[in-house]
């Protein structure tokens, strides 16, 4: 019994996908179990290793592969975003979480998902020690958050409201 209650169920599960922009291969540990032990007011999970930001497949280009499918219209705007100088030069010095909120953007995204992504983003940049990235992620959920309320987004609802309050 004492020893079942240092057990940790995280596990992960290794795979190889083709990137849908450029069509290289790459691999990605995909997060198949893990074990929290609460939340943080801000809504960040805590508990075992990676439970509170999941690894996200990244393709060798910087894309994000972040859905399951793609229309061609989308990959024809995402590609246009990947390629640019502008995507290309901000990889270098912010997370992936980043990253995926600026694709999301891009991509015309509710207010709320882009907010989600950039407050993922501020956990990201917590667990690397990095206040000043930290700080401008945080900045940047709240923001979109903010947003959210003001155009009176239906899925607005009060668990945004208080994690605006508690941000």
């Amino acid at each position: 019994l004492c020893f079942s209650l240092n057990t940790t169920a995280t596990t992960i599960q290794e795979y190889t996908k083709s990137c849908p922009i450029g069509g290289a291969t790459y691999t990605h540990f995909y997060l198949t179990s893990s074990t929290t032990f609460g939340m943080r007011l801000d809504l960040k999970p805590l508990g075992t290793f990676y439970t509170d930001v999941e690894p996200l497949p990244v393709c060798a280009n910087g894309f994000i592969d972040y859905q399951d499918s793609y229309t061609e219209t989308e990959l024809t705007k995402l590609e246009e975003l990947i390629n640019s100088t502008e995507y290309q030069s901000l990889r270098s010095d912010n997370t992936d979480y980043f990253m995926l909120a600026k694709i999301v953007e891009h991509m015309g995204a509710p207010k709320l998902n882009i907010g989600w992504a950039y407050l993922e983003a501020s956990w990201e940049a917590e667990n690397k020690r990095s206040r000043k990235k930290y700080l401008q992620y945080l900045n940047l959920a709240i923001d979109n958050f903010n947003a959210a309320v003001d155009t009176g987004d239906q899925e607005v609802d009060f668990t945004y409201r208080l994690l605006l309050v508690e941000l």
